[in-house]
């Protein structure tokens, strides 16, 4: 999704028409090979980031993606300054556990603030409380 959504937003270059799906499973397929799994079956920030910087040198494009603590700054700052995507970590969340999500959006009430996200099993919108947001991916 995050892959997609830079697709998108900023020159066409990051996903190959052949792994370009509707629902994204191409990709995804595709990117096991670059993304090294844990002996505990997860992934690590460190992990997605480089494999995402290796699958993008694939590609011929030149972005390292930053790994950081998240917070409302750096959601916001992505989507209002920016207008990209983010990838977050989040964590001991009721629903979703340990999980990554693709942010693309936030809401801040006044006494919480959100990341609007797909949760990567068919649903977006979703908001996520940033208390349970460990690491950015950007």
């Amino acid at each position: 999704m995050w892959l997609k959504g830079y697709d998108n937003c900023v020159n066409g270059s990051y996903v190959p028409n052949s792994l370009s799906t509707s629902n994204g499973v191409a990709l995804c397929q595709h990117m096991i090979q670059y993304i090294d799994n844990n002996w505990y079956g997860g992934s690590n920030p460190v992990d997605v980031a480089g494999g995402i910087y290796k699958y993008l040198k694939t590609q011929g494009v030149n972005h390292f993606p930053t790994v950081e603590s998240s917070s409302f700054a750096l959601v916001f700052s992505c989507v209002s300054s920016f207008n990209k995507p983010y990838i977050l970590l989040i964590q001991n969340h009721g629903k979703y556990g340990n999980h990554w999500v693709t942010g693309y959006g936030y809401n801040d009430t006044g006494s919480y603030s959100y990341a609007v996200v797909n949760d990567g099993w068919g649903s977006s919108g979703i908001q996520i409380n940033l208390s349970y947001e460990s690491q950015i991916i950007h």
